[in-house]
């Protein structure tokens, strides 16, 4: 920022000495000669007034030059305004006025520049003190000569004084540029430090970072960025942990028992029994079911996992996925499906099944003592609504807008009748998410929850 201002400074203090100095003199003069181009085009239009003369004066004052207007043939009297000591013009005879005319009239545009050397063309040749401009103008029948001068003062000594003031323009815009660099820079880059200094300790697992905003508008930005990052880090290192607790709790217990089983059965003779091998067999699905879901969370959120969608009738979907529930009724669990009317719908067949697998398993782990669980499928505009109802312990309302996240469960105590890892409900939302439906959930605590998940229509 220092460096950007030092450029400005030098930048501004060269404009100023290129103007005051390189062209201080040329700008003055192409002023003064465009005055009196104007002054002169003004006097030829007013030719034809009858008050000529009262006219080329008002013009004169106006302009602050000298004029003579002259006839060629000598049908009106001359005209002369004199406001200067030392104009060329009211101060040469006759034949030097004719001289000059002539002169004037072969240069461009009729300027001629004079000096105390003589008369030049463009002022190159010695610093020019007055400028002559000559015009010829129909007047009646005859023709009216109108000279124009304009004196120039010299600037040499205005060009001195100048300069003296631009040393010290000079000394203090580069003062002044230090000063704004230091408030500057410390304006901008206090709040950018104090916010990198949290987000140090936000990367060293620190989530009780605290990223004040103040300042201006990008910092704000980026404060409330940050916050939004710490609060999701922190949710996902919480998350992390009870995966870590629960995925630790699910495979030690079906290992413990795989383990405990093959030993019985490889030591104590008569204990190779099929209700061992059963209950091993049912400790292996488990794992795999756990190693399953991680893997489809893992592919859901890379994108790895393909859709391949078709027409289904989801009524008939769901009723053949409650045929695998029918052995629950063996336990006492009562699991009804209210199927209504045939809906179709365009998704996986796969995924779809996973959906009601996930919500039926929930409803069954979390269902009450009555061990009921009511799927039904309605109509809701144009969405096939699926709804699974428990009859559990219901969820409180602070804890619904996470019970979708992975690894969430919302019972903290963990229960060998609570399976799972917490990514059945995660995968739902996710499969939702690639079939452009909606998902949600009411519970009211004592009563129950129910889970429901809306399929668009098929058209």
């Amino acid at each position: 920022m220092l460096a950007c201002l030092f450029a400005f400074t030098a930048l501004a203090v060269l404009i100023l000495w290129l103007t005051q100095n390189v062209f201080l003199e040329d700008v003055y003069k192409s002023i003064k000669t465009s005055e009196l181009k104007r002054a002169g085009t003004k006097i030829a239009s007013a030719v034809a007034q009858e008050d000529f003369a009262d006219e080329v004066e008002k013009i004169a004052e106006e302009y602050g030059i000298c004029v003579i207007v002259l006839s060629e043939n000598g049908s009106f009297a001359p005209i002369s305004v004199d406001l200067t000591r030392d104009c060329v013009i009211h101060h040469s005879n006759s034949s030097v006025l004719t001289l000059l005319y002539n002169r004037a009239q072969k240069e461009e545009d009729g300027i001629l520049y004079f000096s105390e050397d003589g008369y030049q063309s463009d002022g190159r040749e010695a610093q020019a003190q007055g400028i002559v401009l000559a015009k010829a103008v129909p007047y009646h029948n005859d023709t009216a000569r109108i000279l124009l001068n304009s004196g120039i003062a010299p600037v040499s000594a205005t060009v001195h004084t100048l300069n003296r003031i631009l040393i010290y323009v000079t000394i203090a815009l580069i003062a002044l540029s230090v000063l704004l660099a230091f408030l500057m820079s410390g304006i901008i880059a206090r709040p950018i430090m104090a916010i990198t200094k949290q987000a140090e300790r936000l990367a060293e697992g620190q989530y009780d970072a605290q990223f004040r905003r103040g300042g201006y508008a990008e910092i704000d930005s980026l404060a409330l960025t940050l916050d939004r990052a710490q609060t999701e880090l922190s949710k996902v290192d919480r998350l992390q942990k009870e995966l870590i607790a629960n995925i630790s709790h699910d495979l030690r217990t079906p290992l413990t028992m795989i383990s405990g089983y093959s030993q019985i059965m490889r030591d104590i003779p008569g204990e190779n029994t099929p209700e061992n091998l059963q209950i091993i067999i049912d400790e292996t699905e488990r794992l795999t079911s756990l190693v399953n879901d991680v893997l489809d969370i893992s592919r859901l959120h890379s994108g790895a996992l393909r859709f391949e969608k078709k027409r289904l009738c989801l009524t008939d979907l769901i009723s053949r996925a409650m045929q695998r529930y029918a052995k629950f009724a063996a336990g006492g669990y009562d699991i009804v499906f209210e199927k209504g009317e045939e809906l179709y719908i365009d998704g996986d067949e796969n995924r779809v099944l996973q959906v009601i697998y996930n919500l039926v398993n929930n409803a069954v782990t979390y269902t009450g003592e009555d061990k009921r669980v009511l799927v039904s499928l309605t109509r809701q505009e144009q969405a096939a609504r699926l709804s699974v109802t428990d009859t559990g312990d219901g969820i409180p309302a602070e804890q619904l807008q996470d019970i979708w996240e992975r690894y969430y469960k919302a019972d903290e105590v963990h229960k060998r009748s609570a399976i799972g890892t917490g990514l059945g409900l995660s995968i739902v939302r996710e499969i939702m998410k690639e079939h452009g439906g909606h998902y949600g959930v009411t519970s009211t605590i004592g009563v129950g929850s129910t889970f429901w998940v809306d399929f668009p229509l098929a058209q």
